[in-house]
């Protein structure tokens, strides 16, 4: 092979440029197969001629296609296809989906999507525990997917026992076309032993959301509830005589979910921003504002760190349905059921987790086997007198948790800031 320098002193400045002309070649010039392919030539401009979609028995077309996020006639993008592909796997009424590509010509594709569809009508019934409730009720679930085919679901709850309630819910995930509002309507009536105080507390209500999604992990919700909390059966009927509040309430929510998993979060934040304004147009209105982070990371051998801050304040002194109880298996943990209470809170834990055996499940959920420790700090005091004028309550301890699809049934040994050991038992994450 001649060298840079024998070219140049036989051919002069011209072999040279010739010489490092040809050395360039390969990287300016189009390759051989390209210059040839008239198909290669337009991979680059490939459009999406034609959207053919199969199997949709129930499913309106147009709730597939919304998903798609694009149309007939765009460039065709693979990952788009790929996150179409994602998205509508995660419909609850799709069990099944498979994207071809077919090339008729060249710069056109032809899209031919398969779906499959779950069972619409679900019964589930169960258990639940909370020591808010007093115990262990029994539930009832019935449940109607992709209602009318347009992605809606309406639901039916019941529950007995120490927790008495029925619930009526209707969700649409998607109204307004390109707005992509979702819409839910609810209403619900409970009746229940109001455990931080000695009465029975029964609460009717209705509810209408609306909200949208702001990216892949971001939400922000409207919502209106109209409320009447009714007071009877009381052991000290003259510090609390029978009588009904109505209590209407504007919420404005921001949510951001980026968790892998819903139940068993293995990654990701979980951040929380909610304004409350209630007893609109009814006696004394008041205001409550809530903050909550939670974090988890994956930590090789050891498990997952999971952390979670919540903080709640009010502009004035709130109804005693509307106060913070702490205490219990639900937050802080080792500390008798609800007695840390008042019109603003704090509360913060740190917990590993160790799963022995975890297995995925659609929508979030899964089945395993774990072990966890954990330390809980939080407070509570009224409004106006300080973040010091409560001291703050402590506890920690270790436990198993078995994941049953979406609960977490946990059994831990608890031992409290007074060195006082317990035994608690909830079926779910305290986060």
């Amino acid at each position: 092979m001649r060298t840079w320098r024998t070219l140049a002193a036989r051919g002069g400045a011209p072999a040279l440029a010739v010489a490092v002309a040809l050395s360039l070649w390969p990287a300016v010039a189009p390759d051989a197969p390209r210059a040839q392919n008239p198909f290669l030539q337009q991979r680059d401009a490939k459009r999406i001629q034609q959207i053919s979609i199969f199997g949709n028995r129930v499913t309106k077309e147009y709730v597939i296609r919304r998903e798609l996020r694009f149309h007939e006639g765009d460039v065709y993008d693979a990952e788009a296809v790929a996150s179409a592909w994602e998205r509508l796997e995660k419909l609850d009424f799709i069990s099944y989906v498979d994207i071809q590509e077919k090339q008729p010509s060249p710069g056109e594709v032809i899209l031919v999507i398969q779906v499959e569809e779950e069972g619409r009508l679900s019964f589930i019934p169960g258990t639940s525990y909370d020591d808010r409730y007093g115990g262990v009720s029994l539930e009832a679930r019935a449940l109607y997917r992709n209602f009318r085919g347009h992605g809606e679901v309406v639901e039916l709850d019941a529950s007995w026992l120490k927790l008495h309630a029925f619930r009526l819910g209707w969700t649409n995930p998607w109204i307004l076309g390109r707005a992509h509002l979702g819409v839910s309507l609810d209403g619900e009536w409970k009746r229940y032993d109001f455990r931080y105080e000695p009465f029975h507390f029964e609460e009717p209500s209705g509810q209408i959301a609306v909200w949208r999604d702001l990216g892949r992990w971001a939400r922000a919700t409207t919502s209106f509830a109209y409320r009447n909390e009714r007071i009877d059966d009381s052991e000290q009927p003259a510090a609390f005589p029978d009588h009904t509040i109505v209590d209407p309430v504007l919420a404005l929510r921001l949510e951001h979910d980026s968790r892998d998993l819903r139940y068993y979060p293995r990654k990701g934040v979980h951040a929380v921003a909610e304004v409350r304004y209630g007893a609109l147009g009814q006696g004394r209105p008041y205001t409550t504002y809530e903050g909550l982070l939670a974090g988890f990371y994956a930590v090789p051998v050891a498990g997952i760190l999971a952390g979670r801050i919540d903080y709640h304040a009010s502009s004035t002194a709130l109804p005693f349905y509307e106060r913070a109880y702490l205490g219990g298996a639900e937050n802080l943990r080792g500390v008798d059921f609800g007695r840390v209470r008042g019109d603003e809170s704090w509360l913060a834990t740190v917990e590993l987790r160790k799963p022995l055996f975890l297995l995925p499940l659609r929508e979030g959920r899964t089945v395993g086997l774990g072990l966890h420790a954990f330390h809980d700090w939080g407070k509570a005091w009224a409004h106006g007198a300080g973040f010091d004028s409560a001291p703050v309550r402590w506890s920690w301890g270790a436990g198993a948790h078995l994941n049953v699809n979406i609960a977490n049934l946990r059994f831990e040994w608890v031992r409290n800031d007074l060195g006082v050991d317990s035994f608690v038992f909830e079926d779910r994450f305290t986060f």
